[in-house]
């Protein structure tokens, strides 16, 4: 990773990240040379999700992550992806009873 300083800041390194359709994050990774990236950017669009790259600086501010959406289409990856992590767990109290769960 570089740290030179700049007219931003010092510089951080490159930042590899997976984005939703609508942009927000759910995946990142710093650049850690070649056969890294090419696995992350492998791992991230078999997940479905695009490649962005972005340099970073410290002072930087910090980049929006799905978790902390404000997208309004719901039929977005990054509301799946909330749905996903916020549901009940199988056999919580939370989780819905009957068989309205269990897949034929």
């Amino acid at each position: 990773m570089s740290t030179e300083k700049t007219e931003r800041g010092k510089h951080m390194g490159r930042m590899d990240m997976g984005v939703t359709d609508c942009g927000l994050i759910v995946m990142a990774a710093w650049d850690d040379g070649p056969a890294d990236r090419e696995a992350f950017i492998r791992k991230l669009r078999k997940a479905g999700y695009v490649h962005r790259k972005q340099e970073r600086y410290e002072g930087d501010p910090m980049p929006e992550w799905a978790g902390n959406s404000h997208c309004d289409n719901e039929d977005c990856q990054c509301h799946a992806l909330y749905r996903r992590f916020t549901a009940p767990a199988i056999g919580s109290p939370d989780e819905p009873q009957g068989d309205s769960h269990v897949l034929d």
